[in-house]
């Protein structure tokens, strides 16, 4: 796919099924948040190829690309039912041209586009909290905030090995479906074809899976965290290798048993930080982060908005549902 739409005087809307060179530069030059935590993401390339049906946006100004966005095309459960829809993720705009409106030129435009392509799509971001930035972005453009979550993080210097715990076959991944189901039937944007992509790993006892976690390996480039000084030198760390998991199956009765999975997964990745995000409505995703309360990094806490623009579904619907926070959407 490949088109492109005049918007006015030499700017030009592209959108894309595939991506060039320009975009890998522009995105990997990218410091992501305007305050509070400030990173670069390593490894975007390989994040991209991971997507499942991305569209790519560009905004073009003869011929530079000064801005761009993804839109990641997903089936996502909206009150009960399957609906088409779209993560709206790695929003860059080159630094000269950042606070002159053409963020929110490529959204708008790019949104209407999508839109209709797919009439009745659901598309949603994440958006920090202290990005002061894209939060005004997304609200001016006409999407609503359906909710919030924040970050819970492990953090462990030895994280060992252990005996019970696997990874699942591409076989029982199968299996695994219906339990995840059962697990968020109530969650709102619940992401049928992306909930099995990323490894899986499961802890067993007499060979029951009693807690499961999806996990995705992530490399950051830590620029600035305020409040949070020392743990910089403490930890002498310039990049950020962690895990985030998520499409979590847990049992209340087996929390040893989570967070010992969680350890010989650390170890398996050779990494001492794991990062949950947890909807401020699921008592389930509040209940695991509870669990992850361990660690010096614990009391660093992110938050974040979810935005969404809900076609002709009322925002109120989303509010009254918890949210899927999915481990395959780019944060």
């Amino acid at each position: 796919m490949n088109d492109s739409i005049l918007l006015e005087d030499s700017l030009t809307l592209q959108i894309n099924s595939l991506y060039d060179h320009a975009i890998i530069t522009l995105l990997e030059n990218t410091s992501w948040g305007t305050q509070g935590l400030i990173y670069k993401m390593n490894n975007l390339e390989k994040e991209i190829k991971e997507l499942s049906d991305p569209y790519f946006a560009s905004l073009m100004l003869g011929e530079q690309k000064i801005a761009v966005c993804v839109f990641n095309k997903k089936k996502i459960r909206v009150n009960g039912s399957i609906n088409k829809g779209f993560y709206l993720c790695l929003l860059a705009v080159l630094e000269e041209y950042q606070g002159k409106g053409y963020g929110k030129l490529l959204v708008h435009n790019a949104t209407k586009y999508m839109l209709n392509m797919e009439k009745n799509a659901v598309i949603y971001a994440y958006v920090e909290e202290e990005n002061k930035r894209s939060y005004q972005l997304f609200k001016a453009v006409g999407y609503n905030i359906i909710g919030h979550f924040q970050t819970s993080i492990l953090s462990c210097f030895r994280p060992r090995n252990n005996r019970h715990v696997s990874i699942l076959s591409l076989e029982e991944k199968s299996l695994l479906l219906p339990m995840l189901e059962k697990q968020y039937a109530d969650h709102a944007l619940f992401d049928y074809d992306m909930s099995l992509t990323e490894p899986y790993y499961v802890y067993r006892e007499n060979d029951r899976i009693v807690a499961g976690v999806q996990v995705k390996s992530l490399s950051w480039d830590l620029i600035s965290l305020p409040h949070f000084p020392f743990y910089k030198r403490i930890l002498a760390i310039r990049s950020y290798n962690f895990l985030k998991i998520g499409s979590v199956i847990i049992d209340k009765r087996y929390r040893k048993q989570f967070l010992a999975l969680l350890k010989a997964i650390m170890s398996h990745y050779n990494t001492t930080i794991c990062v949950f995000y947890a909807n401020s409505e699921s008592k389930l995703q509040r209940q695991i982060s509870s669990y992850m309360k361990h660690g010096i990094l614990r009391f660093i806490k992110a938050q974040a908005v979810v935005f969404a623009t809900p076609a002709n579904i009322k925002t109120e619907t989303f509010q009254a549902e918890p949210l899927y926070i999915s481990n395959a959407d780019s944060i």
